[in-house]
Order: structure tokens, then C-alpha cells, then sequence
């Protein structure tokens, strides 16, 4: 069901963007707290998207700097959760060795 990772396929390690299909179907079906955990930058991700078609509608009253501060934020929540989950990773993978 969902398009598997040629980044994770490739290195071992998940991509800044891997869980982002799976929290968004979490999200539809209503799993919220399971959407957060699998993809944090999703919901200032999707208020990125509807503050640019806000803007392209109505530029006066939705400005570009909104957009900016929310495609800032989720950059750095993606950054956040990807360097997390490469410590998590090379964490549990040390414990074998």
C-alpha cells in the first residue's frame, strides 16, 4: 500500500521524509497521536500547503511570511526527527555487535 523508501532500501537508514505517508493515512483514519509519532512535521507540512493556496487566493490577506515561519518549522521538525531516529538506529544497532 505504500511506496517503499529507495533511501532506507539503499542505506539502511530512514530519509528525512520516511513516515510521511504512513502518518498521513494515521491522520485520515484518525490516529493523531500515531500520525505525530511516525511523522512530526506533518501538520505544519499541510499548513504549508494551505497557506501557499491561501496566498496564491488572497496574497494581501495571508502573507508570504506566515509561509515562511511554517516551511521553517517544519524543516527544522524534520531535521529534528531524522537525526533522532538516525541516533535511535545506530543506538540499537551498536547493542548487537
Amino acid at each position: 500500500m505504500y511506496i517503499p523508501c529507495s533511501w532506507k532500501e539503499s542505506f539502511g537508514v530512514e530519509c528525512p521524509a520516511c513516515g510521511t505517508q504512513r502518518s498521513f493515512f494515521a491522520f485520515i483514519s484518525g490516529e493523531i497521536l500515531e500520525s505525530l509519532i511516525l511523522f512530526p512535521a506533518l501538520f505544519p507540512l499541510m499548513c504549508s500547503f494551505l497557506l501557499i493556496m491561501l496566498h496564491l487566493i488572497n496574497p494581501k490577506r495571508y502573507p508570504a511570511k506566515w509561509i515562511v515561519l511554517f516551511v521553517i518549522l517544519t524543516g527544522l521538525l524534520m531535521l529534528g526527527s531524522w537525526i533522532y531516529k538516525i541516533i535511535i538506529h545506530f543506538n540499537s544497532n551498536s547493542l548487537l555487535l
